[in-house]
């Protein structure tokens, strides 16, 4: 299991899991539950690979997307 990514906005952050999931990359999200739990302390809701073999597959498609969505 790999890391790929993080984002205080977790809509935006399901949406790549699902469509990730879709081309058949397993996915997991962690930290959703923890998002401004402990007082001033951020705690960013995390995506990570399951397979580390697709990692790269993952990455790419990452980048891709940040590239076709405006940073808000």
């Amino acid at each position: 299991m790999k890391y790929l990514t993080s984002s205080l906005d977790s809509a935006s952050l399901g949406l790549i899991q699902s469509m990730l999931e879709a081309s058949g990359i397993a996915c997991t999200m962690r930290n959703e539950n923890l998002l401004g739990l402990v007082g001033g302390v951020p705690f960013s809701p995390e995506l990570w690979v399951l397979d580390d073999t697709r990692f790269d597959e993952a990455k790419e498609f990452l980048a891709n997307w940040n590239q076709l969505t405006p940073a808000t």
